[in-house]
């Protein structure tokens, strides 16, 4: 039982923190504050939260809901 609720505790917080970051959970009720998590290196530039795509907390239930 112990491990069954650190592994449903781990999920929600890493599900809650990719909400935030997506922006469909606010932790900041200022308007026009966002979030912006960007993978970068000298060649490229990338927003990974992006709300043109899918979100990254659709991304980690696609790969963790059970069948």
């Amino acid at each position: 039982m112990v491990s069954q609720i650190i592994h449903e505790s781990i999920d929600e917080a890493l599900f809650g923190l990719l909400s935030v970051l997506d922006g469909v959970s606010a932790i900041d009720e200022k308007p026009g504050s966002e979030w912006k998590l960007i993978y970068k290196n000298k060649d490229q530039e990338k927003l990974l939260n992006d709300i043109e795509t899918e979100s990254l907390h659709d991304l980690y239930n696609d790969l963790t809901l059970e069948d």
